[in-house]
């Protein structure tokens, strides 16, 4: 019998990473994590599922570059639309984030961690070391995960998830 596949959300940076690193021969650590992470990702279809949200869709069209586009559709398998859950659960965790003092944090963050959530998604990844991955805001998304009785999406850098998945 065959495993079941991890679903998994790749933050908007993971593809500016991975093109950066293919196209323009950048080799920051977040570069070459990205490109790892995404290389098994296209050699492991059978393992890994990769969804986007409507936030990413938005702001890779906003990039206005082809190539950073036909990247992103070719690599998730489907979207998760910013529904009214999303929008109220995304709200939640802003809120929190300003009440704990931590302005670093978009509502566009919020509603990519929110749309994994509703999604009963596992696991969000992302190289943004200064928000999504900062234990305060974690802290902020797991208590409002635990007030609504929502899975907690384990946010990770891609070594994190990389370790994890393919150990």
């Amino acid at each position: 019998m065959k495993a079941n596949k991890i679903i998994v959300v790749l933050d908007t940076n993971i593809y500016g990473w991975y093109q950066d690193y293919v196209e323009k021969g950048v080799r920051t650590p977040e570069a070459v994590s990205a490109f790892d992470l995404m290389t098994k990702i296209f050699k492991g279809r059978d393992k890994i599922q990769v969804l986007g949200t409507e936030t990413i869709e938005k702001e890779i069209k906003k990039a206005q570059q082809v190539e950073l586009r036909g990247l992103f559709y070719s690599t998730i398998n489907g979207l998760i639309r910013n529904s009214k859950n999303v929008i109220g659960l995304s709200e939640e965790y802003f809120n929190e984030c300003r009440k704990e003092g931590l302005r670093f944090v978009t509502l566009a963050d919020c509603e990519t961690v929110a749309a994994s959530a509703v999604a009963g998604l596992r696991s969000l990844v992302t190289e943004n070391r200064k928000s999504l991955n900062h234990p305060k805001v974690k802290g902020a998304f797991r208590k409002i995960n635990s007030k609504r009785k929502l899975r907690e999406v384990e946010i990770k850098n891609c070594k994190g998830f990389i370790g994890e998945t393919y150990g």
